[in-house]
Parts: structure tokens; C-alpha cells; sequence
């Protein structure tokens, strides 16, 4: 979430899911591309937070690790 904050992002909320390690964060909306923007920063933001601390991010609805 502060990577969001540092770019502006707005989160309105955010919460675990059922699955374990499951997450859904809601951005706030705005106009189409301006949110399609958005996305496509969160999305970058989550995978180099993740990459940086070890850990895999995926964006998979519930991902199946054998």
C-alpha cells in the first residue's frame, strides 16, 4: 500500500481473501484510462515489492502450487 500512496494510487480498501496468502486490494475508480493506467501500475508495483522481499506475486484467482 505505500507503494500505491507514493504514486498517487488511491486504495480504497483493502482484505485476505478465503484462499491462503489471498489478497484483494480495491482502487479507487476514475475515468477508463486513467483507472486501465492504474492497473497496469499496481500490477508492476506488487510484482517489484514482491521480487524485492523474495516472495512470488501472482494475479492468478486461486493459484495451485504442487
Amino acid at each position: 500500500m505505500l507503494g500505491l500512496k507514493e504514486t498517487g494510487i488511491i486504495a480504497e480498501c483493502g482484505h485476505h481473501e478465503v484462499a491462503i496468502s489471498q489478497h484483494e486490494i480495491d482502487l479507487k475508480y476514475s475515468d477508463i484510462l486513467k483507472t486501465a493506467d492504474n492497473i497496469m501500475l499496481f500490477r508492476f508495483i506488487a510484482k517489484e515489492y514482491a521480487r524485492r522481499n523474495g516472495i512470488y506475486e501472482t494475479f492468478m484467482p486461486k493459484p495451485c502450487i504442487l
